[in-house]
């Protein structure tokens, strides 16, 4: 019997240690920070980065605000999704609003799923899924397409990255 015990113990260490950065990462994936492309190196002089603060997506090329999208939520997915039960952060799905890449004069909700990728002693990177939702306000009708950025790394930029303030 104190062997089963000893053996449930150390299942639950060793568990807590797999598990211990997913408050961080959770938090690091739902506040506003600035997360560059290319695995970082978009954070740069803002060459390719997203500034999200304030409740919008602002899409930076060579360190010019050039679009931005109404953030509406973002979801983080776990890798264990039984009841009651917390597993290691799987997946974060951003949930925006922004231009139909078929018809940018129109918007449509954007879903967009990312892997999310940690490791010890690291910031999490986000790895762009192959393919998005968008679905049209109105109608609520959905169409799935093939994601521009898939394939793409999105990496937190070093603390203190910071995007000039823009007048949209």
């Amino acid at each position: 019997m104190g062997r089963l015990i000893n053996a449930i113990f150390l299942a639950g260490l060793m568990l807590a240690a797999c598990t211990g950065g997913n408050d961080e990462t959770e938090a690091l994936l739902t506040r506003d920070h600035v997360w560059g492309w290319d695995n970082g190196a978009g954070c740069d002089g803002l060459i390719d980065a997203w500034v999200i603060r304030d409740g919008w997506i602002e899409m930076f090329r060579d360190g010019e605000p050039v679009d931005r999208a109404l953030l509406q939520h973002r979801e983080i997915e776990r890798e264990n999704h039984a009841e009651g039960v917390t597993g290691g952060i799987d997946g974060t799905v951003w949930y925006f609003i922004a231009r139909d890449p078929a018809s940018p004069g129109e918007v449509v909700q954007h879903r967009v799923r990312f892997t999310v990728s940690t490791g010890p002693r690291r910031e999490p990177f986000l790895f762009a899924q192959p393919r998005r939702t968008l679905m049209h306000p109105e109608t609520k009708q959905e169409r799935r397409i093939e994601d521009p950025r898939k394939g793409q790394k999105l990496s937190p930029c070093p603390e203190g990255t910071i995007a000039p303030a823009v007048d949209w």
